[in-house]
């Protein structure tokens, strides 16, 4: 029943919603799958942050400590290390603050290098869509706790 009017909805952002629902949570059935979700991307997140950390794409956001980082190639002894999982978790759970995501950040214009700076942009955009992404999955387990609050837990 639900696949029909995601079929027959003709407002695309509501088609969109619709369609995440299913896919995160099973229009509230299946709650769990949204947890799923979040661990995939959290270790897709962590391998790409943690490249892009190894190519020094990612650097400290606080003037003294990029200064020192340009210098020693590593934070300063009183920053916090970078932790490519750490930074994942932190960009993609909205309601978790670890500092992570405000003391480390992609860079542009780092590098003469037009690839390291596409690199970087595009570092910089996946962070912003873990953020938007970290949100829509946190809405979608609202809907769903909200949809077994109003008829009681599924028995499939």
């Amino acid at each position: 029943m639900e696949d029909e009017i995601t079929h027959r909805e003709t407002n695309p952002w509501a088609r969109a919603w619709r369609v995440f629902l299913k896919t995160t949570i099973a229009y509230g059935y299946e709650p769990w799958h949204a947890g799923r979700w979040a661990a995939g991307l959290v270790a897709l997140g962590y391998i790409i942050f943690r490249i892009g950390y190894w190519l020094g794409l990612i650097r400290p956001t606080e003037n003294d400590a990029y200064f020192y980082f340009e210098r020693h190639s590593c934070p300063p002894p009183n920053y916090q290390r970078f932790n490519a999982l750490i930074y994942s978790l932190d960009t993609l759970i909205p309601i978790i603050e670890f500092g992570h995501k405000t003391q480390w950040m992609p860079n542009p214009g780092l590098a003469p290098a037009p690839s390291r700076s596409w690199s970087a942009r595009g570092l910089l955009l996946l962070r912003w869509l873990y953020t938007a992404l970290g949100w829509a999955i946190a809405a979608a387990i609202l809907a769903a706790l909200a949809t077994i609050t109003r008829r009681g837990p599924s028995v499939h």
